[in-house]
């Protein structure tokens, strides 16, 4: 909302119309917020369109992805949940393994963050089949380890929820081996 309504703040001795011109406005912090959110979802939605009309569905594939992860940081989840199988299917629809490992990652969180672990596990386990499943050239590309790393994140995050320490702990160990696989190619310009 971009006014207030609280009386109290809107009547000032002096103001002919009882109300100051500062008095409405929102703090400058939740003005850009607004904002952004708008043309994040403006934006979204357009290229939503484009695809749609377009018939791309790697773009499409792509704005559903977006707008699943709005939604997940609005904890709008149900419709996150939505958006982000949308997404999967459209990937699978294309044979994009990148994007579906990515998805079903994004799938792997959003489960954990509703408090179902156990499809948490479940979608993340998927993931990293996908990921350790892909070709030579695409385990180089720039991410690939980042999102591997992620993968197993998301499910030793939805182990210790499950109160499984030795999964939880076994996932951590092989997340953060992918993540200095990750640093290392990135500091030997092996992506570049």
């Amino acid at each position: 909302m971009l006014f207030r309504s609280d009386p109290v703040l809107s009547q000032r001795p002096g103001d002919p119309g009882g109300c100051s011109s500062d008095a409405f406005l929102l703090p400058l912090n939740d003005m850009v917020e607004l904002v952004l959110d708008f043309f994040q979802i403006f934006l979204t939605e357009k290229l939503l369109k484009l695809a749609q009309e377009a018939q791309d569905d790697l773009i499409l594939s792509q704005a559903y992805n977006v707008f699943g992860l709005y939604f997940s940081q609005i904890s709008d989840f149900s419709s996150a949940l939505d958006y982000q199988i949308k997404a999967l299917e459209t990937a699978e629809k294309i044979n994009d393994n990148i994007s579906k490992g990515i998805y079903t990652a994004n799938l792997s969180y959003t489960f954990h963050q509703i408090g179902n672990y156990q499809k948490g596990v479940e979608y993340g386990k998927r993931s990293l089949e996908i990921f350790n499943a892909l070709n030579d050239s695409d385990q180089q590309r720039p991410f690939h380890y980042y999102n591997l790393a992620n993968s197993y994140d998301n499910v030793a995050i939805s182990y210790i929820m499950l109160r499984q320490p030795d999964s939880a702990l076994n996932n951590l160990q092989m997340g953060f081996t992918a993540l200095m696989k990750s640093k290392a190619g990135a500091a030997s310009n092996q992506y570049m």
